[in-house]
């Protein structure tokens, strides 16, 4: 599947934590790729001599991830839709991602209630569980204020 990532996504530099999009089905579930970097910002201080991915941004990966679901990709007339990030449930962190590392983000919808949605979300480095949780969005078309 070939997605431009810039085109759909708000997201940049430093803080866009998707490299690529593998499967993607609309209101369903996606599957993306974040290839872990020793240039990344964190690196130098979290923790010097021994870097390890921060929580905080294993949970903002899964959360871009899981925004494909609401993305119809296959429509480029679609009206740009945002999930505002309202819940984070049971954040798992099983083992540590270092720099060098390749996540396979595997998200997929549980349920869909009015304009709010709930995702489930898992990070994988070479099929083992690194992390996971459950994350909850309320929609809004680009032009709408919360």
């Amino acid at each position: 599947m070939e997605v431009n990532i810039l085109e759909v996504m708000k997201h940049r530099y430093p803080f866009l934590l998707v490299d690529k999009v593998v499967e993607h089905a609309y209101y369903k579930s996606s599957k993306v790729i974040k290839n872990v970097t020793f240039n990344e910002p964190w690196v130098q201080g979290h923790y010097p001599g021994h870097p390890i991915m921060p929580g905080v941004l294993l949970i903002e990966a899964m959360g871009q991830a899981s925004g494909f679901i609401i993305m119809d990709l296959d429509n480029k007339q679609a009206k740009a839709r945002f999930g505002y990030l309202t819940k984070v449930d049971n954040a798992k962190f099983v083992r540590p991602v270092y720099p060098g590392d390749q996540l396979v983000i595997d998200s997929k919808l549980l349920e869909k209630v009015d304009s709010y949605v709930r995702i489930e979300s898992t990070v994988r480095v070479e099929g083992r569980v690194a992390a996971k949780c459950k994350l909850t969005y309320i929609l809004r078309e680009e032009e709408d204020e919360l």
